[in-house]
């Protein structure tokens, strides 16, 4: 449980959280949660999502509403953009944390040459944007 000495309450609050299913997200969506805002967990994988609200159901006695989003398909964003837009009019606070990441493959010598070197490049942002 988030003991937090601040009284403020955000119930009039509608927070987006990326990667809110795990990690600094998941805990950044509990404390909201339990600050009264109106929690948007954005992931991924919906089987996960799914876990991770059930957990902070029973850790807040408050669940998130999820939003499918992958970061790495930018027709994905869109849709997810898009649905957010049909539930909500306004959005108080956005939490960038999702990591995105490709796998890069770089060939030592010709293409076909079975030896490579996989090169991971992410892009993961953990900070607070207020709109």
């Amino acid at each position: 449980m988030i003991v937090s000495s601040s009284k403020v309450h955000l119930k009039s609050q509608v927070a987006l959280v990326t990667g809110g299913n795990g990690g600094i997200g998941y805990e950044t969506c509990k404390h909201l949660l339990h600050k009264g805002a109106k929690v948007y967990m954005a992931a991924r994988r919906e089987d996960a999502a799914k876990e991770a609200a059930a957990r902070l159901q029973e850790e807040t006695g408050r669940a998130p509403e999820i939003l499918m989003l992958d970061l790495g398909d930018l027709a994905s964003v869109r849709k997810s953009a898009e649905e957010f837009r049909r539930r909500e009019t306004a959005l108080h606070q956005l939490y960038n944390n999702a990591c995105v990441s490709k796998a890069i493959h770089t060939y030592v010598g010709h293409p076909s040459d079975s030896t490579q070197r996989s090169r991971l490049g992410t892009d993961q942002h953990a900070h607070k944007t207020r709109i």
